[in-house]
């Protein structure tokens, strides 16, 4: 759509583009300044002129209708005493308290995780995580390497340069054959560390 009107624009002059642009800018705004009003006055008003309808019966209004206990409910278009919408506030609240936090009971609980999962600094699940930290460094290093090569090969395809592209080229496909045995090492050492953990 955008490339049909950009088409449509190229034969319009530059001061017609102007404010043409700027017409469709202000009725943009306008239109986004009459959503968020409409929002406004909709929470602002206690009561729709859909909800008034459920109230009254024809020239009648129910007057067993509390406004103090009683509020609307929006989605069903039905009116829900207040009790209920406060249960349902307590239900919610317990459910936030069982929900994780990080506090000293969290804290103790990793702690005890770790001395199960690591039982000593000589063990061989140390010895798991001392490898995977030196691959993880080495493969961070490597990658910078690899990205300089790169961009070495681009400035030398931007100047023409054959034989340092070609040899630039042959060291990156060397440097490859490392980097790939290096990520499939990192891969099997996640894996064996996990195995130990557990």
């Amino acid at each position: 759509m955008p490339s049909v009107i950009s088409k449509y624009m190229e034969n319009i002059p530059p001061a017609q583009k102007q404010l043409f642009s700027k017409a469709i800018l202000g009725s943009a705004l306008a239109y986004w300044g009459y959503r968020l009003a409409a929002q406004n006055l909709r929470k602002k008003s206690p009561l729709s002129q859909h909800h008034k309808k459920l109230l009254y019966n024809g020239d009648t209004a129910k007057e067993s209708f509390d406004y103090d206990n009683n509020c609307v409910d929006n989605m069903n278009n039905n009116i829900v005493p207040v009790n209920k919408v406060r249960l349902k506030n307590k239900h919610e609240k317990k459910s936030k308290k069982n929900s994780p936090e990080f506090n000293k009971e969290f804290i103790l609980q990793v702690i005890k995780l770790i001395r199960l999962m690591i039982p000593s600094v000589y063990s061989y699940e140390v010895g798991l995580l001392i490898c995977h930290t030196l691959a993880l460094i080495t493969r961070t290093f490597m990658s910078i390497y690899v990205a300089t090569m790169e961009g070495r090969m681009v400035r030398y395809i931007v100047q023409k340069d054959v034989n340092n592209f070609a040899f630039m080229l042959v060291k990156w496909l060397v440097v490859a054959i490392p980097a790939t045995i290096l990520n499939s090492t990192i891969r099997y050492l996640e894996n064996k560390l996990a195995l130990a953990f557990r």
